[in-house]
């Protein structure tokens, strides 16, 4: 009765979920794991998200699209939001805007400008996040075919604000499980001064599993700095996607 069961759930959200995920997803991804893909909603449409961590870190984030392949969002990053510690909220919210110069085709990816103020995880002195905003950045993304789904390829270029402001890049996939889920992974060094473009320090893996689950929305599963030496930074989020079209 089980394997019946959960047979029929496989085959319900193979045709009737449309979220971010899987291998053929109804909207695009707008964020490999943390860091920001070549995805835009389109016009009239509203994305937001809800993440919560293990170290007591609830963001949220909303975006609208404005005109064709143009997105302005606001988020926050609130700490302490449950349990008994004080509660501390940013005195100004993250902001963003994007707009993608070049669509997808077969032999070129897509290709969009953005600036973010918006960093991910907790959030220290009102203005420095555990992983830094984006700042000004130059994302790429890409799509492939396969036998087994689709393979999403993303790359970007920054210069951020926080972090010693000197340029940074990151690097990622998503590969499509099934028509419903996707195992997104990324790669960020988070540059500095003193490590260099060369000497990577204080970089992240990130890695997520997604899974949409009805029209719009999206869940997913995050685990965050894989390469900590010693397993203690290693943060778990859970996350919710919601996409609209009005």
């Amino acid at each position: 009765m089980k394997k019946l069961f959960f047979i029929l759930f496989l085959i319900n959200y193979s045709l009737y979920s449309q979220g971010t995920a899987g291998n053929r997803p109804a909207y695009e991804s707008q964020y490999i794991v943390s860091s920001p893909t070549a995805g835009v909603i389109s016009k009239n449409s509203i994305f937001s998200s809800l993440n919560i961590n293990n170290q007591n870190s609830t963001e949220f984030i909303f975006n609208y699209g404005i005109y064709k392949d143009l997105n302005v969002g606001i988020g926050f990053n609130i700490n302490n939001l449950t349990g008994n510690n004080s509660l501390d909220i940013p005195k100004l919210p993250g902001i963003s805007i994007k707009y993608r110069l070049i669509d997808e085709a077969i032999y070129y990816p897509a290709f969009l400008v953005g600036f973010s103020s918006q960093g991910r995880g907790n959030v220290y002195s009102d203005k420095y996040y555990s992983e830094p905003s984006p700042g000004f950045y130059l994302a790429m993304s890409k799509s492939f075919k396969y036998k087994y789904g689709s393979i999403f390829l993303h790359g970007g270029l920054n210069y951020s604000f926080e972090n010693d402001k000197i340029p940074n890049y990151w690097i990622g996939l998503e590969n499509s499980l099934l028509d419903f889920a996707s195992i997104n992974i990324e790669f960020n060094p988070y540059l500095n001064k003193r490590s260099g473009f060369y000497k990577i320090e204080n970089s992240y893996l990130n890695l997520s599993l997604r899974a949409s689950v009805g029209s719009g929305l999206t869940i997913e599963y995050k685990l965050i700095d894989l390469l900590s030496t010693d397993g203690k930074n290693l943060n778990k989020n859970f996350g919710i996607e919601f996409i609209r079209y009005f």
